[in-house]
């Protein structure tokens, strides 16, 4: 009968120790230790081929060994079959090790292994946290945009009312710095929580048609109405090629060209500032913001849209500011995927040039005719607000309903019909978002333009109203003017 010692060779090392080494290399291809595993299966099977030769070549000789002498045709050769057993139990000595080795490797392996799937949990326990951490974060930065804007809305809304009333001189002057200081802390916070939302990560660019030209008229008399240097002239050119409505982001432009203007009628003691508009192709438009202000020294303007830095250590004293508005707006063009730069000489003035993709395509933006008196439901929460939009559209042509709750507003609308209404998010009970879903689920017929009022600048915030049906979103604080334009644009005609 034929030995078994090579049935026992793969026994011991296809079932003892092979199956752990492919279960090793069968493990996760990112762990550290694998290439040290691969070599030493490696070199174990490297050792291994030589023991099935060597046993081989020891079943061939054993079986000739055990055969009868007249079968064996050559004599039995004793020490050299001694020397083989020897070597056959050195062999199976060597296996023995290797394969306890390997054993020891495993258990080494398995408790990496299982320090390994404790890193990943705690890193998935972090990545958790640091998830909600962020929406915290953003709801924090939510409410504190509100709860910010509404008082500075009023404060500024009574800035307007008073800038449009009879005053004296020394009246006037008073106003002034008031509405100067009010906006000033305006762009500060809006500075601050752009840049939270720039650092974040959250800001993205929406696709939406809006009327260009209206939109940068509204702009530049916003800052002819509430500049503190009478002064300096601001003017605005719009080429004849320039597309009246475009599709883009009407509030990411808005805020760009705000801190540019911003930023030259700082710097600009006497003389003047233009916003010129040109259209670049089929797919882009160039806004230069010309100003005849103090200039920058060549060797600082590389350094201009870095956070905190101003053109020298003294414009902090002189003219205030927290030196992100540039570094914003450099931010805000990249996400749009444009391209802003500077000239300036020292002395003479700057231009600023911004170049942002959009589209031409789209149907133009008619304004319905306004034809009698409209129907306007005010649906706010804060008094003073209340009061602020009343005295904003006491004298034009609306007949106005105020409430303040979602119940009053859905009980309203159940009673009368309006034109439009005017629906702040934040109030509290029912807010402004289940108003409106009550509103469309309790009215029978077609509900009217709704338009959002919050205090909220957040894309998400933005993105909700859009796909919840609002018809535009207008961010507190706002002018007169801005909202008259508003409700003329979207009211029922």
């Amino acid at each position: 009968m034929k030995p078994q010692r090579s049935s026992y060779i793969k026994q011991e090392t296809e079932d003892a120790v092979r199956f752990r080494i492919d279960e090793v290399l069968n493990g996760p291809e990112d762990f550290d230790i694998l290439a040290e595993y691969r070599a030493l299966a490696e070199a174990y099977r490297t050792l291994n081929r030589k023991l099935y030769r060597t046993l081989f070549i020891s079943d061939l000789y054993q079986s000739e060994r055990l055969q009868p002498p007249e079968k064996a045709g050559a004599p039995v050769n004793e020490a050299a079959t001694e020397d083989m057993q020897q070597l056959v139990e050195r062999l199976k000595t060597v296996d023995a090790d290797l394969a306890s080795q390997a054993e020891r490797q495993l258990i080494r392996y398995r408790k990496l292994q299982n320090r390994l799937n404790k890193l990943i949990a705690i890193s998935d326990r972090f990545q958790g946290l640091l998830h909600q951490s962020n929406k915290n974060k953003d709801a924090f930065i939510s409410n504190l945009s509100h709860e910010l804007r509404n008082p500075l809305g009023t404060v500024l809304g009574i800035v307007d009312l008073l800038q449009d009333s009879s005053l004296n001189a020394d009246q006037q002057k008073l106003v002034d710095v008031l509405a100067q200081t009010g906006n000033n802390l305006m762009r500060i916070v809006d500075e601050v929580l752009d840049l939270s939302r720039v650092e974040s990560g959250h800001m993205e660019v929406e696709r939406i048609p809006f009327p260009l030209h209206d939109h940068l008229v509204a702009l530049i008399e916003q800052f002819r109405h509430h500049r503190f240097r009478r002064d300096v002239e601001l003017n605005l050119i719009i080429d004849d090629d320039v597309p009246t409505v475009i599709s883009s982001d009407s509030y990411r432009i808005g805020q760009i060209l705000s801190n540019l203007l911003s930023n030259a009628l700082k710097f600009t003691e006497q003389g003047s500032i233009t916003l010129h508009v040109r259209k670049l192709g089929s797919d882009a438009l160039r806004f230069d913001v010309i100003d005849t202000g103090t200039g920058i020294e060549q060797d600082r303007i590389d350094r201009l849209f870095e956070r905190f830095v101003q053109e020298d250590g003294t414009i902090a004293r002189l003219y205030g500011g927290s030196g992100l508005g540039l570094n914003i707006v450099r931010e805000l063009v990249r996400l749009f995927r444009g391209t802003i730069s500077v000239e300036s000489e020292k002395g003479k003035g700057s231009t600023f040039t911004v170049v942002l993709p959009v589209s031409f395509e789209g149907t133009e933006h008619k304004k319905p005719e306004a034809t009698g008196r409209r129907r306007i439901l005010i649906v706010e929460d804060t008094p003073e607000q209340r009061w602020l939009i009343e005295r904003f559209l006491t004298d034009e042509p609306f007949d106005l309903t105020i409430v303040e709750s979602g119940a009053e507003a859905v009980a309203a609308c159940q009673k009368d019909s309006f034109d439009l209404i005017l629906l702040d998010l934040q109030i509290p009970g029912m807010d402004g978002f289940a108003t409106f879903a009550e509103l469309q689920a309790q009215i029978t017929g077609p509900l009217p333009p709704v338009i959002a009022l919050t205090g909220r600048t957040s894309d998400e915030d933005r993105r909700r109203t859009a796909s919840a049906g609002f018809a535009a979103h207008i961010t507190k604080p706002f002018t007169k003017e801005a909202l008259i334009d508003v409700i003329q644009r979207y009211c029922r005609a």
